[in-house]
């Protein structure tokens, strides 16, 4: 199983950070390609910096079409992070059942990540969840205080006690909130339309239209900051999905889904340090498109 990773980087990624961000995608033992996206006065450094890393790297200047191969493509942020076993996890889901979209379950990286870990282990039986690697004996979970363990211990046994569930027909709509977020979704190569940008909700919103069935992972694979970053470019995506035609079953979901995020990105301190005339005019462009949309109305969003 051939794994892309898609990273955009921002002019404040350090080369450091760079560099220890590709240490723990070859920490994951799998096939995988990194392909940075960067502007292009960033490509001949990017180059130089990664000219001698462990894993195939590919250069490529951001919204210029360029060719991938492989199966599945991850896109990620430098400052995501992949748990140990991760990419064997959604290896081992395809190869159990091949689906076009792989979801999971997150952590917040604003969280504390041994508490989180101490939860989820805690709360780990699901009968309803299929495994993605054969079982394993859980040594230690029962013999000593689970309290007890180092965060590397808690994080080792995941692919231990990995479940996944299945959603098909209109339930693969659900949880947009996950299904749409552009990054830490597994999208099938030969699925994607290479008409829109790899990290957006329109490409998940092509993919995730053009499949039967959803795999969603019950073992967070990866802690992901979901601050938004650029609100207008949000904002712009998501009227854009709003106004696309989609079947009845998504827009059902999509709807409150949209109504949320446009509130979420005009509070956010992003809008707000935003110049006064463009935080006015996506505001109005919002108002604008709500009203001129069937089934929503510009009341919904303050």
């Amino acid at each position: 199983m051939d794994f892309v990773i898609n990273t955009p980087l921002s002019s404040l990624t350090t080369e450091e950070d760079l560099i220890a961000y590709i240490k723990q995608l070859a920490g994951q033992n799998q096939p995988v390609t990194l392909r940075l996206e960067v502007t292009a006065d960033q490509v001949t450094a990017v180059k130089n910096a990664t000219a001698n890393v462990a894993i195939p790297v590919e250069v490529v200047v951001a919204g210029q079409a360029s060719p991938i191969t492989g199966d599945y493509l991850l896109n990620l942020r430098v400052t995501d992070k992949l748990f140990p076993g991760a990419l064997a996890q959604l290896a081992a889901v395809v190869a159990a059942h091949p689906t076009k979209f792989i979801t999971s379950y997150y952590l917040d990286v604003n969280q504390d990540l041994e508490h989180s870990l101490t939860d989820f282990i805690t709360n780990r039986s699901n009968p309803d969840r299929l495994m993605t690697l054969p079982p394993v004996q859980e040594v230690g979970l029962d013999s000593k205080p689970f309290l007890t363990w180092s965060v590397a211990d808690k994080l080792a046994v995941l692919p231990m006690i990995q479940r996944y569930r299945v959603f098909t027909k209109n339930d693969r709509f659900s949880n947009l909130t996950d299904r749409l977020w552009p990054y830490g979704n597994a999208l099938k190569i030969s699925a994607l339309n290479f008409n829109l940008p790899l990290t957006s909700i329109a490409q998940q919103m092509h993919v995730l239209q053009h499949t039967e069935d959803v795999v969603y992972l019950g073992v967070p694979i990866m802690a992901s900051d979901r601050r938004i970053i650029a609100p207008q470019n949000r904002i712009n995506e998501l009227l854009a999905a709003m106004k696309a035609p989609q079947p009845i079953a998504f827009n059902e979901q999509y709807h409150p889904y949209v109504i949320q995020e446009l509130q979420a990105a005009i509070e956010s301190p992003a809008f707000k340090a935003l110049d006064n005339n463009l935080r006015s005019s996506l505001k109005q462009q919002i108002q604008t498109d709500l009203s001129i949309t069937d089934g929503y109305s510009a009341s919904e969003v303050k």
